[in-house]
Formats: structure tokens, C-alpha cells, sequence
């Protein structure tokens, strides 16, 4: 039995024959990965037999060819909890998956939400917009929203930390992490079915066809276009978008600033149970002879009103 006691988050690290090993992500650019090697509980292949104490944090597990000693483990990270990060939605109102980014930033950590702000996956990117980009072609049905901590410095041992003081917080792993089979709906490309080889390729440039009404119906005006040599594969990825400009970063990120100050979320209880909750951006304001009026726009299940 090994036994790991974290401050707040787990620890990515375990005893085997009396050492500690760290496999670290080696993330290609665009990577979107949470799961393969690096995901709760794939990355200590214990999913079974894993328990989880939320009071004390303590993260228990037994597998052949471990040692049977204890370890301690105290790690920090310096990311805010998950629950006080704000909503983002995927589309903005332009109709582009565009994040507001700092020009320094080069890893995040992303939180992906359905349409009714259900935790799906965490996951890790250099790119955080081409992530995006890529989950929206592989799980259009669950990407609504996303919650993001970036980093000015791609530290590996700091993403894990913080993907897993994010799950510590929940108190449970993502479905997208936890099960294989839905793991590999977001870290692989899209596969079409078809009954045989010769007919891979007409499946997937429908499914294709489908998914792009889809994108439409959700409001994205952006170019979505699918690698045409996984196509022929039967294999649906979307093909990465343009980077943005260093002057077009630096205009994102002073954008970023403005509307993190405009933006509030908002819950409110209904009677029947439970809350709703929508964002209100404060998009401008005049003096009146009694006071002030604002302009607002307001955003609810990915739907933005003014």
C-alpha cells in the first residue's frame, strides 16, 4: 500500500520499488491532453481500487509492484480554486472561439463545461485557442464553457499540480478523465462508422458535413475545416487556426483586462430547487438627471441577450 497526503492537490508522483518517478507531459503544441498518460486516474492506472477522504485529502492506493512503504507528499500550487474562476463561453459574440489572451502566456490548464455548467474534462494546451478549436470539433454536444488558469511558463510539474488541486476541489475526476472510453473521445480524432475500409472516407466527410451544421447552429462564423488526410483515414481533426499577431495579442490582452472588469456572474435560487446562474457585462454606462443607465448584455446557456 502507498498512501499520498497532499495540501491541496495530488500529488502526480508514486512509489514504486521504493523510488519516486515523475512522468511528466511532454506536450506537443496544440496539445489538449488530460488523460492518456497524465489524466487522475489513468496516470496511476489505479482507477479501481482509488478511495478519495475530501477532509483530509488523503489519496489512497494499492498496486502490484509498488512498495509497500509510506509516502508524504506536501505540494503548493498558486492557481485560485476552480469555483472562483469566471465562465467563459467557447463562441464569443463575433461567432469565433477567440480567448482573450496575454501575450505571455505559454501552457494553461482548462476546465471544459456543458451547456449546463458540468465539469466534463481538464485538460492542457500550449495553444489554448486551437485547443479549444480542436475539442469543439470532437465534442461539439459538451463544449459550452471553459474556466482557464494560464501560465507565463510552460512547468509541467505546476499543470499537473494544478489539474489536480482542481479535482481535489470537485471531489471527483471529470467523466472525461476518469473513463477510457470518453477519454479518448476528447484526446482522439473523431472516427466515423463504417462498415467497411473503402467506405471510411464517405462516412467521415458526412459526419463532417454534419458537424459543420452543427457549428453553424451554434453560431460559429469562424472557418472550420477538417484535415483532409485524416478524412480519407475515416478521421475527423479540426486543422489548426492562423496564431494570432504579437500587436493582436497585446490588443487581446488589454481586452482581457477591460472585460474581466465588466463581467460578474451571477446565481440566483429558483424556488423549484437549485440555482441559475448567467453572466452580466457592463458594457457601458450614461449619466442621467437621476442617476446612471447601463448598457448590459447579458449571457444564459451559451445565449447572449442585450
Amino acid at each position: 500500500m502507498a498512501t499520498l497526503l497532499v495540501e491541496g492537490v495530488l500529488a502526480a508522483r508514486y512509489l514504486r520499488s521504493g523510488a519516486f518517478t515523475d512522468r511528466q507531459p511532454h506536450l506537443p503544441n496544440n496539445a489538449v491532453l488530460a488523460g492518456s498518460d497524465f489524466s487522475f486516474a489513468s496516470y496511476t492506472g489505479l482507477r479501481k481500487d482509488l478511495s478519495l477522504s475530501q477532509n483530509n485529502r488523503v489519496y489512497s492506493h494499492s498496486r502490484s509492484g509498488i512498495s509497500k512503504k509510506h509516502c508524504v507528499v506536501v505540494v503548493s500550487a498558486a492557481a485560485k480554486p476552480l469555483h472562483q474562476l469566471p465562465f467563459w463561453s467557447f463562441i464569443n459574440k463575433h461567432g469565433r472561439i477567440q480567448p482573450i489572451m496575454d501575450p505571455n502566456t505559454l501552457a494553461s490548464v482548462v476546465a471544459i463545461f456543458d451547456r449546463n455548467r458540468r465539469i466534463q474534462y481538464i485538460g492542457f494546451s500550449k495553444d489554448l485557442r486551437n485547443s479549444l478549436r480542436t475539442l469543439m470539433g470532437r465534442r461539439p454536444e459538451l463544449c459550452y464553457f471553459y474556466k482557464v488558469h494560464n501560465l507565463d511558463a510552460f512547468d509541467q510539474e505546476v499543470m499537473l499540480s494544478i489539474r489536480d488541486q482542481w479535482i481535489s476541489e470537485l471531489g471527483s475526476i471529470p467523466p472525461g478523465n476518469a473513463n477510457p472510453s470518453d477519454r479518448v473521445l476528447w484526446e482522439q480524432p473523431a472516427t466515423a462508422d463504417a462498415i467497411s475500409e473503402r467506405g471510411r472516407a464517405a462516412a467521415a466527410a458526412s459526419k463532417a458535413k454534419t458537424l459543420q451544421q452543427m457549428f453553424r447552429d451554434r453560431g460559429i462564423k469562424e472557418e472550420m475545416i477538417f484535415d483532409p488526410v485524416l478524412l480519407e483515414q475515416g478521421k475527423l481533426n479540426l486543422l489548426p487556426s492562423k496564431d494570432l499577431s504579437p500587436e493582436e495579442l497585446a490588443r487581446s490582452a488589454v481586452a482581457q483586462a477591460q472585460a474581466g472588469a465588466k463581467r460578474k456572474n451571477v446565481s440566483v435560487p429558483v424556488p423549484s430547487g437549485g440555482v441559475i446562474e448567467y453572466d452580466i457585462v457592463y458594457e457601458m454606462k450614461f449619466k442621467t438627471n437621476g442617476g446612471w443607465m447601463y448598457d448590459v448584455a447579458v449571457t444564459y446557456d451559451d445565449k447572449e441577450t442585450k
